[in-house]
């Protein structure tokens, strides 16, 4: 029990940082994802109702450049209406060619549609279904057809799977998808989040949001995994991107049991912390800097912090939330 609390830092308190420069952008529900395609500045936003499960959700594009701060919807003539978007990621194979990847928790079972981006438009190209896939958060694509994805869990919503996090018991994992079929090739993982690669391919970051910790592991010739490293950061990590230069981006719960009170009611407040981890190879280890940290009062349940260069030449952040109708811009 000691232990949990402490996990879940209850015992502290997170204040939101003074002086910074930041913009909250009202949008559609729970913009729990986000990434951002720095050649054209166009971010990807992966956009649910998670209160009201059972209603669809969509894919939208936001500008970073654009004045206006229009949300536009790139989904809203995708035909299925048990569309539920969660993880995304963004693969270039080159300037012109790129896809988008959605994790999706459609009625007849979790599936990955694969679209096309033509554009400021999305051409719906596959769905990937696996038995694999059984309860999939993030998604990170590694060429046009593959994909390594994270399962929270291996086993459905209950008693036991609950009893099981507040232990601190790994029924999470990672799948490895060739472009058929999928495979998993981690397991055991506190709550599997977030998951991206590092800008030269050979290593595979994933987010463990019950303990607090970054796994590193370095990807075999075959696609399985070898685990390098575990670095705790302290607090409840959750979607991990990238910024140009490779240093990762984290939304954070810093508090647990507040983000679980947040997640029932929505008057209440759950604290959020972005966290920038430069991973040092030769020590195996990370430099950790909080970068900026909210008590919930602009945003509460914070998710991603999708980093990116300002035409200024100045860095920013996007932030999203599991459950808010807002995003903030952090300058």
């Amino acid at each position: 029990m000691v232990y949990t609390l402490l996990k879940a830092n209850v015992f502290k308190s997170y204040e939101t940082t003074q002086g910074a420069n930041v913009n909250v952008i009202a949008g559609p529900p729970g913009m729990e994802d986000i990434t951002i395609d720095a050649a054209t500045g166009y971010a990807y936003v992966s956009s649910h109702d998670r209160r009201n499960f059972q209603s669809r959700g969509d894919i939208y594009l936001y500008d970073i450049n654009a004045s206006g701060n229009k949300f536009i919807n790139l989904t809203a003539d995708f035909p299925k209406q048990d569309f539920r978007p969660h993880g995304i990621s963004l693969f270039a194979e080159n300037d012109s060619t790129k896809f988008l990847f959605v994790i999706s928790h459609r009625s007849d079972g979790q599936s990955i549609e694969r679209f096309k981006i033509e554009g400021t438009s999305l051409k719906h190209l596959d769905t990937f279904k696996s038995t694999e896939f059984v309860s999939p958060n993030d998604i990170h694509a590694v060429s046009p057809t593959e994909f390594y994805l994270t399962n929270d869990h291996n086993d459905a919503k209950g008693f036991i799977r609950t009893a099981k996090d507040f232990l601190k018991i790994g029924t999470g994992n990672v799948v490895y998808f060739d472009g058929n079929s999928g495979k998993t090739v981690v397991t055991g993982i506190p709550y599997a989040n977030g998951i991206h690669t590092s800008k030269d391919g050979r290593k595979l970051f994933v987010a463990s949001t019950n303990v607090n910790k970054v796994l590193v592991y370095n990807i075999k010739a075959d696609n399985t995994l070898r685990e390098e490293t575990v670095f705790d950061t302290g607090v409840g990590v959750d979607n991990i991107e990238l910024d140009e230069t490779g240093n990762l981006y984290i939304g954070c719960h810093p508090q647990l049991l507040k983000f679980l009170g947040y997640s029932k009611d929505s008057t209440k407040l759950s604290p959020t912390v972005i966290l920038k981890l430069t991973y040092n190879k030769t020590e195996k280890t990370f430099a950790q800097e909080t970068v900026y940290t909210d008590d919930g009062s602009k945003l509460s349940g914070g998710s991603v912090a999708a980093p990116y260069i300002q035409p200024n030449g100045k860095q920013a952040i996007l932030v999203g939330s599991v459950f808010e109708r807002k995003i903030l811009v952090v300058k």
